[in-house]
């Protein structure tokens, strides 16, 4: 699309069928600002006059465009200063990113709704990336241990456990190895350390994260609290 003192003086198919018109006759002469949201016409006129008078482009931003059907989509807009049949004129690309957008949107959903339910869960969840630093725990992880979540995100994983035989030396790396071979899911009972009780016996389970070349690039896993039963048998 492009415009010249407000007006639109050229539009072509792509444009049409994104703003749902039937043709350009329906289009050329119209005040540009018809197709542009109230809540961003201000934006928009000032970056009109910021091309106007410095002759050069504009940051690309997102926009809220408004079609002949009076529906609305979000659009990431690139304008910069032209001259279209000899006269100076602002040229605008119009990206429609409403599939986009809308995809984030259910992403967003669904992190919240995964945090609400992995924060339900009894057992720590937790991920780590393939230097053992934890990228994730849910809200059961300061329930077991009595460290704050967010003061063990980034640490290594290691700095937490211990195998029962105090020999923690390589146990993320023979952890790592295993499930390199092929094992879906890699359960040991360990010892955790928390705030104030010394530590604790957990069972661990172990899965990989891959991504989409199928090369390990962390791993997740639940930690069970199984203190009092292990507690239990060591005193039979």
């Amino acid at each position: 699309m492009i415009h010249r003192d407000g007006k639109i003086v050229y539009v072509n198919d792509q444009g049409l069928k994104m703003i749902r018109a039937a043709g350009a006759e329906d289009i050329i002469g119209r005040n540009v600002m018809d197709f542009v949201s109230e809540g961003f016409k201000t934006i928009a006129m000032e970056r009109i006059r910021q091309m106007t008078e410095t002759n050069m482009p504009v940051e690309p931003i997102e926009e809220i465009f408004i079609r002949e059907d009076k529906t609305t989509f979000a659009g990431e807009i690139f304008a910069y200063p032209v001259h279209f049949q000899g006269l100076p004129a602002i040229k605008v690309i119009i990206n429609d990113v409403s599939s986009r957008k809308e995809a984030e949107d259910q992403l967003r959903k669904s992190e919240k709704k995964y945090a609400t339910l992995v924060n339900h869960v009894q057992d720590v969840i937790f991920q780590t990336d393939t230097d053992a630093k934890i990228t994730f725990l849910n809200d059961a992880w300061f329930d077991l241990t009595g460290f704050e979540v967010q003061d063990a995100i980034g640490k290594s994983i290691l700095d937490f456990l211990e195998e029962t035989d105090n020999k923690s030396t390589e146990l993320y790396t023979r952890i790592r190895r295993l499930l390199m071979l092929g094992i879906a899911t890699h359960e040991r009972d360990l010892k955790i350390q928390t705030a104030e009780e010394g530590s604790k016996y957990i069972q661990v389970k172990f899965s990989a994260i891959y991504n989409d070349e199928h090369s390990i690039v962390g791993i997740s896993g639940m930690i069970i609290d199984i203190h009092a039963r292990k507690s239990a048998e060591l005193e039979l």
